[in-house]
């Protein structure tokens, strides 16, 4: 009976011709729209003002508290359309820095390393068949930083003033063999708040880096922008 009704429900989507990225807008857009609705309701209720009544707020979702916010995190990684950076800074506040960290990492890691995996295995018909036009440019503007420009940037050009001719070559020769670019981009966007990391992810993933090369980089940078988010957000609820 179960099968039945799926089958009926995938030929209802096929008829009316909704494509995955439409659902996975829609989808997106409803989350999207609940999670502001929550900031606001907790606004009211002066939740943002205190962390200790945040703290009691999920707390009333009892033992299911921490598996509500993991699962708003996995949704928010896999589907980047949706502002996870206060997200995961309201984390380490809730549940405490070390708690709130770990919950952080068991659940963000594995979420990019999945959206790695997908955009290396199915490429760019991932990215066309899920994204919209947007999304799409802002990962094709992060795949044109490429070795060969790197003379033409302003942060290089100006190299030459600070060391010799010989070690630029040396910087330039480094960056342009075994991907030495693109580790360093990966690791300034996955360290630094304000980067669309979750989105990156996907864009990386049509690079040659190698799986055990992205994980050591996230494994590294993302608990330290972990902890800065977790800083800011208090901060701004301070200022609230």
């Amino acid at each position: 009976m179960f099968f039945m009704k799926k089958n009926a429900s995938a030929k209802i989507i096929k008829k009316l011709k909704i494509s995955p990225k439409f659902v996975i807008e829609i989808t997106a857009l409803i989350i999207t729209i609940l999670f502001f609705y929550f900031v606001y309701q907790a606004h009211r209720m002066g939740i943002f003002s205190d962390p200790e009544k945040m703290k009691t707020y999920l707390t009333n979702f009892g033992y299911l508290a921490p598996l509500v916010y993991v699962l708003f995190q996995f949704i928010q990684v896999v589907i980047p359309m949706i502002p996870g950076a206060t997200s995961t800074g309201l984390g380490l506040i809730v549940f405490g820095v070390w708690p709130g960290l770990l919950l952080n990492i068991l659940v963000v890691v594995p979420c990019m390393m999945l959206n790695f995996y997908l955009s290396k295995k199915y490429g760019w018909s991932l990215i066309y068949k899920f994204f919209g036009k947007k999304r799409r440019k802002t990962i094709k503007k992060w795949l044109k930083i490429t070795p060969d420009r790197l003379n033409h940037l302003w942060i290089f050009k100006n190299s030459h003033k600070f060391m010799s001719n010989k070690t630029y070559d040396k910087m330039i020769n480094w960056l342009s063999k075994k991907n030495g670019l693109y580790e360093i981009i990966i690791s300034i966007t996955m360290l630094l708040p304000g980067f669309p990391a979750d989105l990156l992810c996907y864009a990386y993933g049509l690079t040659d880096i190698k799986y055990k090369k992205f994980l050591a980089i996230i494994l590294i940078t993302k608990p330290i922008n972990m902890l800065m988010l977790g800083v800011i957000v208090k901060q701004a609820f301070a200022i609230i």
